[in-house]
């Protein structure tokens, strides 16, 4: 099967762009005092669809799948907005699946009701996949591809958002975006193997906020394009996130693997899903 089956009109994406700006402002409306957490989400939104535009670009994907993939990450996060207002936080952990919420705001809205059933299927299935731990590999290679390609990007400014307010000073900085863990010295074991076996640190394995920077930081292994691993290069987020943590020997171990691993991506191995493989 190849992505090339499934795409997007530019009359649809501007449908649901407009339909997104008027719910969003209902929640500013109804919520002035969560105002910026409402705006940090739609900020995150936008810099997340130029991400995918960006990466997809360079894999030379035609028009009419750009539009798909911008579509799902217009939709991608649409469920932290009720998350927020009936939970005031953005941890799924602590209230309910932003993602499964996404896609039952989509369904509610009646959203894509003018795409055919596949591609709305997909769509639905690349906004529930986008915030796993991985993406189920029984999926249909266009499903794989797009879901990937949506988590490239979300994690580019995820990265950009954290690193900002970690950077900021400490009055300034965002609790609901760290889950709300405290800032405390402890680095839990199970992170540092995670790391260190190549893996993504579980969520669940956070304690501190130190474990959440370091999570941060094994997320590399999760890179799936080329273009990804250069931008992460150019705005230096291994590096800002290795400045963040005090315990400098922690810091330069998990460094050192995480950077190698960014090098040889970039230099080296194939990143996998790269456009033309795994697509038919």
């Amino acid at each position: 099967m190849s992505i090339n089956r499934f795409g997007l009109s530019s009359s649809i994406l501007k449908r649901v762009q407009t339909w997104f700006i008027s719910y969003t402002k209902g929640f500013e409306a109804k919520e002035p005092r969560s105002g910026d957490m409402m705006a940090l989400k739609i900020r995150h939104t936008h810099r997340v669809r130029r991400a995918v535009l960006d990466i997809g670009g360079e894999l030379g994907l035609e028009p009419r799948e750009l539009n798909l993939a911008d579509m799902t990450a217009l939709l991608h996060d649409i469920g932290r907005f009720e998350q927020y207002e009936r939970y005031r936080t953005f941890s799924d952990r602590l209230s309910v699946n932003h993602a499964l919420l996404g896609v039952d705001v989509c369904r509610r809205e009646h959203i894509l009701h003018d795409l055919d059933e596949e591609t709305a299927s997909l769509i639905l299935r690349v906004i529930s996949y986008h915030n796993l731990a991985a993406v189920p590999m029984d999926e249909t290679p266009p499903c794989l591809f797009y879901s990937r390609l949506l988590r490239d990007a979300d994690k580019l400014d995820i990265w950009n958002v954290v690193l900002q307010s970690y950077e900021s000073p400490k009055k300034e900085q965002q609790s609901a975006l760290f889950f709300d863990l405290p800032d405390l010295p402890n680095i839990s074991n199970a992170v540092i193997e995670s790391i260190r076996s190549g893996a993504i640190a579980n969520v669940g394995d956070m304690r501190t906020l130190n474990d959440f920077k370091l999570m941060h930081m094994s997320w590399v292994f999760d890179i799936n394009f080329r273009r990804t691993f250069e931008i992460i290069q150019e705005r230096r987020y291994v590096e800002r996130l290795r400045d963040s943590l005090e315990d400098r020997e922690t810091a330069e171990d998990v460094y050192r693997r995480v950077n190698r691993h960014c090098r040889r991506r970039i230099t080296g191995e194939e990143c996998s899903m790269e456009r033309g493989k795994d697509s038919e």
